[in-house]
């Protein structure tokens, strides 16, 4: 009779102890979009706004605190191949609870913007464990 409850309990201690055991977070890019908008047509001003969000970075502990430090950059790049301009922002924060996902609104002004399809090179870096993800992200002004 001993031999059937040990084995059940430890069967249901190691259903217990797979269920407890925390997922491996894959460091992505979750969604980018471009928004381009003409602000002003007599000089031909654009607006280039990239909402980037990631998930799976890591955090580091700190007491009861969660810290996470990613860093993003965007290389905006014209129709000819050339480097427009270049944002680059750490995102840095200490939250009371670990957070799934992070937001960065990359903003750029193109003035005068000729017509054509651009690219905005993204590149973001976990800044705890140097994991860089990349993306090309297309768009067109016209």
């Amino acid at each position: 009779m001993k031999k059937p409850l040990s084995f059940i309990f430890l069967f249901a201690s190691l259903v217990f102890l797979a269920g407890c055991s925390e997922e491996e977070r894959v460091f992505e890019i979750t969604k980018t979009e471009v928004f381009p908008m003409l602000i002003d047509s007599t000089t031909q001003q654009w607006e280039i706004n990239i909402p980037i969000i990631v998930k799976g970075y890591s955090e580091n502990r700190d007491g009861e605190q969660y810290v996470r430090k990613v860093m993003f950059k965007v290389e905006l790049i014209t129709p000819d191949g050339k480097k427009a301009d270049t944002f680059e922002e750490l995102d840095t924060a200490t939250e009371e609870e670990s957070k799934p996902d992070t937001k960065m609104d990359v903003q750029f002004y193109v003035q005068p913007a000729d017509s054509g399809e651009y690219t905005a090179k993204i590149s973001i870096t976990d800044e705890f464990t140097k994991k860089t993800i990349t993306k090309d992200q297309k768009f067109k002004v016209r």
